[in-house]
């Protein structure tokens, strides 16, 4: 059986989420979850904020793929290495 693929990232365009607070909302209201280890677990880009969910080195390479999860909002998902 084939692993499922597993959500690495969720990015936020800023044209829809102005500001880190609306993305923590959206987050947590959404039951993801934010890094309590970083002081800001929210990445700030040019045009999106990102907010990851799992360590890319967990990820096998070549198996990212990019998924509209809503208006605004995108998933990165991948296939986890073996252990």
């Amino acid at each position: 059986m084939r692993n499922k693929l597993k959500l690495q990232t969720l990015i936020f365009d800023k044209k829809f989420y102005t500001n880190k607070r609306k993305v923590k909302d959206w987050v947590l209201r959404n039951d993801f979850k934010l890094d309590k280890r970083k002081k800001d677990p929210v990445d700030k880009f040019a045009n999106t904020y990102r907010v990851r969910q799992r360590n890319p080195d967990w990820f096998q390479k070549k198996t990212f793929r990019t998924k509209q999860l809503s208006k605004g909002i995108k998933g990165v998902y991948g296939y986890l290495k073996k252990r």
